[in-house]
C-alpha cells in the first residue's frame, strides 16, 4: 500500500453498524486521525490485521463511537506512535481497555485519551513506554465507573501537563502514583477534582508547583501522601 493517511475515512458515518477492514493494508499509514470518529452506531470493529508500523498519529480515531463495546489492540504494534489524544474519548460503551500491546517508543500525547468513557472500569497500561510522554491532561476525565488503572511502568520525567487527569472519576477509591517523578510538570490543576470516593492518594515522588483545586471534591478523612 502507498496510502500514508486515512484521516476521517469513515468519520461521521453515523448510521454505520459494522465494517470489514480485514483487507486494509496500513503498513505505510502515518495518520489514522478520526478514522472512525462519530460512527455513533458502530458496535464492533476488528483491526487485528492492522500492522501500523509507521503510524504516528491516531488522535480521535474512535472518538464518539458510542456503541462500541470493545477494541482488540493485541496485535496493534505501533513503534512510532506519538499522538493518541482523545483516541477513545466518548466511547461510552467501553468497559475495559488494554494498551499494553502497543509497543511505541515515541509516546508524547495522551491527553483526553479516555475522557467521558463513562462505563470504563479498568485500563491496562502496563509495559507502556512513556519516557517521551509530555501530556496526560484530562486523560480519564469523567470516567465515572473507573476503578483501577495500572501505571506501574510509567516514566513521567518529561511530563508537563496533567491537569484534570482524573477529574470526575467518581468510582476511584485509590490512586497510587508513588513512582511519578515529575520535575517538569507545570499544569496540574483539578487533578483529582470531583473524585468523591477517593480515599487514598500516593504521590510520594512527585515534584510540582502547587496547582489550584488539585484535591477539590476529594472527601475529608482520606490519606494523601506527597513529597
Amino acid at each position: 500500500s502507498i496510502a500514508s493517511s486515512m484521516i476521517l475515512m469513515f468519520g461521521g458515518c453515523s448510521n454505520l453498524f459494522s465494517i470489514d477492514v480485514s483487507v486494509f493494508d496500513v503498513r505505510n499509514v502515518v495518520r489514522l486521525n478520526s478514522m472512525f470518529s462519530l460512527c455513533e452506531k458502530l458496535t464492533s470493529i476488528d483491526i487485528t490485521n492492522f500492522n501500523p508500523k509507521n503510524l504516528v498519529d491516531m488522535s480521535d480515531m474512535f472518538s464518539k463511537c458510542y456503541k462500541l463495546t470493545s477494541i482488540d489492540l493485541s496485535k496493534f504494534n505501533a513503534p512510532k506512535l506519538s499522538q493518541a489524544g482523545a483516541a477513545f474519548a466518548h466511547c461510552t460503551s467501553l468497559t475495559s481497555m488494554d494498551l499494553s500491546y502497543i509497543r511505541s517508543f515515541a509516546w508524547h500525547i495522551m491527553d483526553s485519551l479516555f475522557s467521558d468513557c463513562k462505563n470504563l472500569k479498568y485500563v491496562n497500561l502496563a509495559n507502556i513506554y512513556t519516557d517521551t510522554l509530555t501530556k496526560t491532561g484530562s486523560m480519564f476525565k469523567n470516567c465515572e465507573s473507573l476503578t483501577s488503572v495500572d501505571f506501574s511502568s510509567f516514566n513521567t520525567k518529561k511530563l508537563k501537563y496533567m491537569s484534570s487527569m482524573f477529574e470526575g472519576c467518581k468510582s476511584l477509591t485509590s490512586v497510587n502514583l508513588w513512582h511519578f517523578v515529575t520535575p517538569d510538570v507545570s499544569e496540574i490543576a483539578s487533578l483529582f477534582k470531583g473524585c468523591s470516593n477517593l480515599k487514598y492518594i500516593n504521590m510520594a515522588s512527585a515534584t510540582y508547583k502547587y496547582g489550584s483545586n488539585i484535591y477539590e471534591g476529594v472527601p475529608d478523612g482520606g490519606t494523601i501522601i506527597v513529597n
